[in-house]
């Protein structure tokens, strides 16, 4: 501003003229507005979604449709190669039939003998073999069929586990593990415990599975090569690993993938015995009841009971035991209460048969995925006997929808 002036002043003087200078305001320019930092995603999310090929959008991430058609089925040749140098290897047709971390059907063929095993839930195992006239409970095997199942749906489904709002904290952690080239711990409620997951250096897919001893070198459990399998969505292609091994202590089990469905549906009764009763339903919450959860993977056929009050309207509070019952006439609300609870405006449902859809991997219960569930029950032979029960307050959504069987 001085310099401004001065300049004024000299050119008034040349002319010869004593001339009042008219002050001259020099205002700064503003400062730029601040850089807004956006959240970076962590690298291993971007490297092995790209990985995973154009596909896999559509099917895994949260803005995906909701659909309750995210089951796999696929198979192939297995092969036993034994440890003693003895036995010769044996061959079989595999397939499996998978629907949540702990609902799974493993079947072997060799000309028409079978060999199946079912994981209808934690620790709910069965098995027949060409000998068995029926399904026997097969509880020495419920905890390795767990394990296997549980690192079946990780892998398949690799980062899905990581592309959720609940989950951001532990996706930067594997990103770091990952960049340091460590090997990631896993949840110690998956399978047996103990285990930790490898991932390649450069596209970020999982390598193999070991379990840490308490001394010397980590146990070998699985390995998967070859992500080349590639399933055709209507967005792209999504890439499978084809070769799994998985190592027993008396032998190695090669699974060639040759053929795979990821977006086949199941009800969980295709994982029991017909003779075995049905799952019961019951929602699991914080001991204050406002606790959010993340509900299982789950398209099942339950019996459900409950006590409940009608309420006005929504609560402003958060809260887990609300329910929105929805129908083409609107929505009303209810509150679960305990299951003691007495009262006039206490009212109860009793061993209700209904369809249950829970998932985390969708934000919302739609018009769409409303008729996508009554199709799927009438498909199946169900008459749909009541409004659709919608409980609020979860990371993706859970619902109930009541039906009853043909005669």
């Amino acid at each position: 501003m001085k310099r401004a002036l001065a300049c004024l002043s000299l050119a008034c003087f040349a002319c010869g003229e004593a001339v009042e200078a008219t002050p001259t305001l020099v205002l700064e320019e503003p400062p730029p507005p601040p850089v807004v930092q956006e959240p970076t995603e962590p690298a291993l999310l971007k490297q092995a979604r790209e990985a995973r090929g154009s596909g896999y959008a559509e099917r895994y991430q949260a803005s995906a449709s909701a659909s309750p058609a995210r089951h796999y089925f696929f198979g192939g040749k297995a092969r036993f190669d034994f440890r003693d140098p003895a036995r010769e290897a044996q061959s079989f047709d595999f397939d499996v039939a998978l629907a949540s971390p702990s609902l799974q059907r493993f079947q072997l063929t060799t000309g028409e003998w079978k060999n199946w095993f079912l994981l209808g839930g934690p620790g709910d195992a069965w098995v027949k073999t060409p000998n068995d006239l029926a399904p026997r409970p097969y509880s020495a095997g419920a905890g390795e069929l767990g394990e296997d199942a549980g690192l079946r749906w990780l892998i398949l489904g690799f980062p899905a586990a990581l592309d959720r709002v609940d989950t951001e904290a532990q996706a930067e952690q594997w990103s770091e593990l990952w960049s340091q080239g460590k090997p990631i711990p896993l949840a110690e409620d998956l399978g047996q415990g103990n285990l930790q997951l490898w991932l390649d250096a450069e596209s970020g897919l999982p390598t193999r599975v070991e379990r840490k001893q308490a001394e010397g070198e980590a146990q070998l459990l699985l390995s998967v090569s070859d992500w080349s399998y590639s399933y055709e969505g209507i967005k792209g292609e999504r890439f499978y690993p084809q070769r799994w091994e998985w190592q027993r202590e008396d032998w190695v089990l090669i699974e060639t993938i040759e053929a795979l469905e990821d977006c086949a549906l199941y009800l969980d009764t295709a994982f029991r015995p017909k003779e075995a009763p049905l799952s019961e339903f019951q929602v699991r919450r914080g001991s204050d009841g406002s606790t959010q959860r993340v509900p299982d993977e789950r398209f099942a056929l339950v019996s459900y009971s409950m006590r409940y009050r009608v309420i006005d309207q929504r609560p402003d509070a958060d809260t887990a035991r609300i329910w929105e019952l929805r129908d083409a006439k609107g929505s009303r609300f209810i509150q679960q209460l305990d299951d003691a609870a007495e009262g006039e405006a206490v009212e109860r449902v009793d061993e209700q048969l209904c369809l249950l859809w829970s998932t985390s991997q969708a934000t919302s219960f739609d018009a769409k995925a409303d008729a996508r569930i009554r199709e799927i029950a009438a498909e199946n032979g169900f008459e749909v006997i009541g409004p659709v029960w919608i409980h609020t307050e979860v990371a993706g959504f859970e619902v109930l929808l009541p039906v009853r069987q043909p005669d």
